[in-house]
């Protein structure tokens, strides 16, 4: 298992142009019938060539269960998300890491 900062200072090539990744943050966005949910500040890998980006696996997994959490939750109550839709029809989150030597599943 690698560190948080062992995944960032390890190199890795595009698995499309085989050019370097490099690190940085970026958004992931999932659209659903009635709403957007926009995750930002998600640490990932970007081709410096062609954009190809990489997330490592236990962020995706956060991400994705984060994700669907929000989803069910809205979708066990239909007329409350209606009453709210005209409200606001898009929600962002702010990913964050817990600790800054978070071990990651990924070799």
């Amino acid at each position: 298992m690698l560190t948080e900062q062992e995944w960032r200072e390890t190199r890795q090539d595009c698995l499309d142009c085989k050019e370097e990744m490099e690190v940085t943050v970026g958004s992931i966005v999932y659209t659903f019938d009635d709403y957007t949910i926009t995750v930002e500040n998600v640490p990932m890998k970007r081709c410096t060539s062609c954009g190809e980006e990489y997330i490592p696996g236990p962020v995706a997994e956060q991400v994705g269960d984060l994700v669907f959490g929000i989803n069910e939750f809205l979708a066990q109550d239909r007329d409350r998300q209606e009453a709210q839709k005209s409200q606001a029809d898009s929600i962002s989150i702010h990913y964050r890491t817990r600790q800054p030597n978070t071990e990651l599943a990924f070799a």
